[in-house]
């Protein structure tokens, strides 16, 4: 019996150090988030309405726990990235066609 207990204790820990939790910045709410989640891992500054834009961004977008995935910063740089690139190969292949 106590190999299994053990048996399930390694894999409870494997399983753990699988889901390593990557963090992101959100400029919409001025916190971290985690990136698999988009749970909001730091409290929302507690300035007044219409006093701070981090605020009043949270207020309007409903007190969410999680950045809702527009503003998921990590995918849009993510894209743009992406299109650079694409610009780069275009380029290429233009200065290549010359």
């Amino acid at each position: 019996m106590s190999h299994v207990i053990f048996v399930l204790y390694i894999s409870s820990i494997i399983k753990n150090q699988n889901k390593n939790m990557s963090t992101y910045y959100c400029e919409r709410y001025d916190v971290e988030y985690d990136i698999n989640t988009g749970e909001i891992l730091e409290k929302i500054c507690g300035c007044e309405q219409y006093t701070c834009p981090y605020t009043d961004n949270w207020l309007a977008d409903g007190k969410p726990t999680t950045v809702p995935m527009e503003y998921r910063d990590h995918l849009i740089d993510a894209e743009m990235e992406r299109h650079e690139a694409m610009e780069i190969y275009d380029e290429i292949e233009w200065a290549l066609m010359a």
